[in-house]
């Protein structure tokens, strides 16, 4: 037997191990072996079948053997850049550092409590009115006390 052959057999055979580390290093080590000599695995025939025999010009494979030696990447053509892209986000705008307060959490020195207006990421109910808003609707928020509808405005979240 070809001794590239039998140690890729070898290696193949520890791929069983019950050590994880070591069964992916052989598996590794063993794919390594096939694809610098261009080798073809197969499964053997089943009982009743006859052998057949194919030609590596037959299999769908992503790499061809060259006249110096071992198998080389076939060149792929990168994709056409498409009309639907997304466009590119705005800068997002930078937040002054946190500073620690003896006994509290941390707090941010550019964030005052006061309710801030955004467009919801979630359905809710206003604390103003109890009517429902929608997921993008204009609101209010107030950390700690909820939220509101833009038409009952911050005036329920409290000063």
């Amino acid at each position: 037997m070809d001794p590239t052959l039998h140690k890729v057999r070898q290696l193949i055979g520890m791929t069983g191990s019950s050590n994880v580390e070591e069964a992916r290093s052989m598996a590794l080590a063993a794919c390594q072996m096939v694809l610098k000599h261009g080798l073809i695995i197969s499964m053997p025939p089943k009982e009743g079948e006859a052998a057949q025999s194919v030609s590596p010009d037959d299999l769908d494979f992503p790499f061809h053997t060259t006249v110096g030696g071992g198998p080389t990447p076939r060149a792929r053509t990168p994709a056409a850049p498409t009309s639907s892209s997304r466009p590119t986000p705005p800068p997002r705008a930078t937040k002054a550092k946190a500073s620690k307060k003896k006994g509290s959490h941390w707090e941010s020195a550019d964030k005052a409590d006061k309710p801030v207006r955004l467009a919801s990421k979630y359905p809710g109910r206003c604390k103003g009115c109890g009517k429902g808003y929608a997921t993008g609707d204009t609101i209010y928020w107030r950390r700690g006390h909820g939220t509101c509808c833009d038409k009952c405005g911050p005036e329920p979240l409290g000063d």
